[in-house]
Parts: C-alpha cells; sequence; structure tokens
C-alpha cells in the first residue's frame, strides 16, 4: 500500500492518500461520528459556518470505544511510520 511514490507525495505535499484502509469500518465510523456529533467531548468546540455544522473535536478515541478500535485494529500506525519513514 505504501509505495515510493506515496512516501514522496507526501514529502513534497504533507499528505498521501491510502485508498480502502478503512473500507470495512465506514458504517462503524458514521455511527460513532453522529455520537460524537450528538454528544461532544470535552475539547469540543462549535464553529460558525453558513450551512451544516462544523464540531472541531478530538482525542474521542479516549471515550468511544469504537475508535480506538479502529487505531488499534487496522494498521494505520504501521501506515503512517511507513509513509513518514520512521
Amino acid at each position: 500500500m505504501i509505495t515510493g511514490r506515496r512516501v514522496a507525495g507526501f514529502q513534497r505535499g504533507g499528505a498521501a492518500a491510502v485508498r480502502g484502509v478503512f473500507r470495512d469500518w465506514l458504517d462503524v465510523m458514521a455511527v460513532e461520528i453522529d455520537r460524537n456529533m450528538q454528544g461532544p467531548g470535552q475539547y469540543a468546540f462549535e464553529n460558525a459556518v453558513t450551512e451544516g455544522r462544523f464540531l472541531d473535536d478530538y482525542c474521542n478515541w479516549t471515550r468511544i470505544p469504537e475508535f480506538k478500535r479502529i487505531l488499534s485494529e487496522r494498521p494505520v500506525a504501521e501506515l503512517g511510520a511507513r509513509v513518514m519513514e520512521w
């Protein structure tokens, strides 16, 4: 999944698209994002927007078990380390 081209793209632009990593988790993530929106964490901040809603919130993996599962059961850390060449 992590090719030399992706690493070079990350080094150039600070981002790398790795498609399909969360494919099996999309339904779980949608439910938990909705849960997060309904009950924001202690670090949440509602940003003013002209349409829709923009909630700035972080560290939710510590209080929403499914977020922690996504991070621990998918190769997220390994993929990040490889793209950053750590």
